[in-house]
């Protein structure tokens, strides 16, 4: 049994975006939050680019995010241009611009290391956040969660939040169905991580991830020079390309702001890898090179395809690359004082353009449970059950659109790769991706009009 004391330290488990955003609403809300991440320090080169939305514009807004400080770090898209195999432009929409002019939210491409710096800002300055802290085992009682950093340490919270990645270790405290993957941890009702996937599944395919800076000079390839456009080529894997902000960080040649580009390629590969891996691997730009070269050598581009210019012309340390995984949609959040945050929860395969929007949507609405429940002294458990209520439906559709994307795009067969970028082609020209794009908008839990108006 769990009894029901006020809401007055979390915490958070993780320092992604979702996790960081969790911590600035609630500080917002008087709750005494502190991030806990395993990376030894901020990198400003870690991560590749994200599309953020106008719901995830209008989320930020209501945690304190200044309007301003979100559109210096995301560079506007206008347009989304679909070209099939041998180059062939199969359509091309102005599917962001109605955008921006139906929601007037801010909309583009962005460095997912410029948004955790504006994020975790005020929080470092606060000390707030705690690096190369990584938790390694939790337990929860009547009063309290206690979680064991690596160091040996332990942090006492009244709640901890896992938003700790598709490969959630917090998850295991909390799944009835991770019981085999877990050992008991010297502590009684506690339990000790082990390094194991759990639900996850590889999917046989790897993306990479580059980032091009000085994007303001010339390209060869007139569709990636493109400053307003998200473009994706569909031959041998799928290949996208999009503009970011002139962000806080980057420099040009001449040492001004410059506008950079971010640019993802994914390809199917046999095998097995090991997750522990992942982590130190994705952030191993030799490695990445190496395979990337690779991977251009033995497979049969055509001359003009955009990524032998964008492998060029990626800046020397931004690219990094990991195999893709995929966690099923969990049913089952929360236990006890112990609740799950973004891709713990809900992890999105690379198919959609809302995953990391999805994460800071949960972060408003766990943060006003939270501050409910501490305002009214409500019981932990049902604050938690009642976010699980909101979030659940729209993030469970928001996970089988992207698989079902996934599906279309893995197509393999010549017959099925014409039928796919005919109807890919109509999609996009005909309205209905403009349509998708509104339908995943609609169910944001801020009020966008009200978040534009402030």
């Amino acid at each position: 049994r769990m009894s029901p004391p006020a809401v007055h330290r979390v915490a958070v488990v993780g320092g992604g975006i979702g996790g960081l955003a969790l911590a600035r609403a609630l500080v917002r809300k008087g709750i005494d939050a502190h991030v806990y991440e395993q990376a030894p320090s901020f990198s400003s080169t870690a991560g590749a680019g994200f599309i953020l939305q106008p719901n995830g514009s209008a989320c930020l807004q209501a945690i304190g995010v200044p309007r301003d400080e979100i559109e210096q770090i995301v560079h506007p898209l206008r347009d989304v241009t679909l070209i099939g195999g041998a180059g062939r432009l199969l359509a091309r929409s102005n599917a962001f611009g109605d955008m921006q002019r139906r929601y007037a939210q801010p909309l583009g491409g962005a460095l997912r290391a410029e948004l955790v710096d504006v994020l975790a800002h005020p929080l470092a300055a606060e000390h707030r956040i705690h690096w190369a802290s990584r938790v390694v085992a939790v337990a929860q009682d009547d009063e309290g969660v206690t979680a064991t950093l690596e160091t040996g340490e332990r942090v006492r919270a009244d709640i901890l939040i896992g938003a700790d990645g598709v490969h959630s270790q917090i998850a295991y405290a909390i799944d009835a169905a991770h019981e085999r993957l877990l050992r008991e941890s010297p502590r009684p009702g506690g339990y000790r991580f082990q390094p194991a996937l759990g639900t996850n599944s590889y999917e046989h395919e790897r993306v990479f991830y580059g980032v091009i800076l000085d994007a303001d000079l010339p390209f060869r390839h007139e569709e990636l020079g493109n400053p307003h456009t998200l473009l994706e080529e569909l031959s041998h894997g799928e290949f996208i390309s999009y503009g970011l902000g002139r962000g806080r960080d980057e420099r040009s040649a001449d040492g001004g702001p410059c506008r950079a580009l971010m640019w993802m390629q994914t390809v199917r590969e046999a095998g097995d890898y090991k997750a522990r891996d992942e982590w130190t691997a994705a952030r191993d730009p030799a490695r990445a090179n190496d395979a990337l070269r690779a991977f251009i050598a033995r497979s049969p581009f055509h001359d003009d395809h955009p990524i032998r210019e964008a492998a060029e012309r990626t800046a020397r340390g931004r690219l990094s690359s990991f195999p893709i995984s995929a966690r099923a949609h969990r049913d089952v959040w929360h236990h006890g004082r112990i609740c799950l945050l973004g891709d713990a929860a809900h992890a999105t395969l690379p198919y959609t353009a809302q995953g990391l929007n999805m994460s800071i949507e949960d972060a408003v609405v766990l943060a006003d449970v939270l501050a409910d429940a501490d305002a009214s002294g409500s019981p932990v458990h049902a604050a938690f059950a009642a976010y699980t209520r909101v979030r659940h439906a729209r993030t469970k559709a928001c996970v089988a659109q992207a698989e079902a994307n996934a599906a279309l795009l893995r197509s393999r067969a010549a017959l099925l790769d014409r039928w796919r970028d005919s109807l890919l082609g109509a999609v996009v020209s005909g309205g209905v991706l403009q349509y998708a794009f509104n339908a995943q908008i609609e169910g944001c839990p801020v009020d966008i009009q009200s978040a534009r108006a402030a």
